[in-house]
């Protein structure tokens, strides 16, 4: 009697080519390991001063001054004592030293985050009293370049609970459009359109979009031609030909008088809804070229009498 277990040998098995993380993709373009060594070597070197002989490290500080004050501190119901426990707990004791793998990284990342707010907060609550003075320069650039290799991975921290942060995806559906494009030239300006640094600025929001524009087109067209999708294809061309990002619509030929009266802050809006229906195209196209075969498959699976 033949088997009904499916065969699962190694010749039978088609598998595709795995898909980059944004992880990896950031990777190619900088060593994500090496940035997270250099916030920990800042953050452990970083020396404070009391008095004329007395120092400290950032990490220190924070781990004899605020750590047990903080209710935090117990990441496995198994409340820490200093830093280090914690570091062992979360499984980065040594990330300054040794590299640290992806799991690693983004742990990191979530402990450095914590106790940076931490340490602002006391810092602020406190002002000169905290009794070692740290160079608040060197603070900030920490900070900012904590808030870089945020940005790149597209991660942000919010307040799970009281005083303690999580990352998560700053927009989930920007972080499955770049790993659906695989392509770095396309991944840095569809992340850098949400940089906090050009919210509000309309000319380099039309710049980006300038960079988008050729793959949007493409993807618009195939949407309009071939897919489910023929509505959402129309908006995006239209938009991309008349909000003077494909065409130069405020003079000539291609002037169109509703662009040509718009405000920069009606411009910034429909520059990001954009962006929106670019972020819906590559969903739609990606679902129109690997998913819709694949659940068709499935689903013939389904209907077939066991």
């Amino acid at each position: 009697m033949p088997s009904s277990t499916p065969d699962l040998s190694e010749e039978k098995i088609t598998q595709k080519p795995v898909r980059k993380t944004l992880y990896d993709l950031a990777c190619a373009e900088k060593n994500v390991p090496k940035e997270i060594q250099n916030l920990a070597l800042w953050f452990e070197k970083l020396k404070g001063h009391r008095k004329e002989y007395e120092s400290c490290s950032l990490e220190e500080f924070i781990s004899s001054n605020l750590f047990l004050d903080w209710h935090n501190r117990s990441p496995a119901n198994l409340p820490c004592l200093i830093l280090f426990d914690m570091k062992r707990e979360l499984g980065i004791p040594q990330v300054s030293t040794v590299s640290p793998n992806k799991i690693q990284c983004y742990a990191y990342l979530e402990y450095i985050v914590n106790m940076m707010k931490l340490f602002e907060h006391e810092r602020r609550k406190y002002k000169s009293e905290v009794g070692y003075r740290f160079n608040d320069s060197i603070i900030d650039g920490l900070n900012k370049n904590i808030d870089i290799l945020l940005s790149q991975l597209n991660l942000v921290p919010v307040e799970k609970v009281s005083e303690l942060y999580i990352l998560i995806d700053k927009d989930p559906s920007v972080t499955e459009a770049a790993e659906i494009l695989q392509d770095n030239q396309l991944i840095a300006p569809l992340l850098e359109y949400n940089h906090v640094a050009i919210r509000d600025d309309v000319n380099e929001k039309r710049r980006i979009l300038q960079l988008l524009a050729s793959d949007a087109e493409n993807k618009a067209d195939y949407l309009e031609k071939k897919s489910g999708f023929v509505d959402l294809g129309k908006d995006l061309n239209a938009l991309l030909n008349n909000l003077h990002l494909r065409h130069n619509n405020l003079v000539g030929n291609h002037a169109k008088s509703v662009t040509q009266n718009m405000s920069d802050k009606e411009r910034l809006h429909w520059y990001d809804v954009t962006y929106r229906c670019y972020l819906h195209a590559i969903l739609a196209y990606d679902y129109n070229i690997q998913l819709k075969k694949s659940i068709k498959d499935l689903k013939d699976e389904f209907g077939k009498k066991e």
